[in-house]
């Protein structure tokens, strides 16, 4: 603010306020982010029982 324009204490106008625009569409739906359950994955396969050291090996 210009300290040197006693005018400038004075607030500015306030602009006029804008007409109210069409109402903005509603958002679209979309895929849902979260996957929907399904089955359930297969259990993993159990490791094979250690056998007999193969005394070759």
């Amino acid at each position: 603010m210009d300290a040197t324009n006693p005018v400038a204490t004075e607030p500015p106008p306030v602009p006029p306020t804008p007409p109210p625009g069409p109402e903005p569409a509603p958002p679209v739906p979309g895929p849902d982010p979260m996957p929907t359950p399904g089955p359930d994955p297969a259990p993993p396969v159990p490791a094979p029982p250690p056998g007999p050291i193969d005394p070759r090996t």
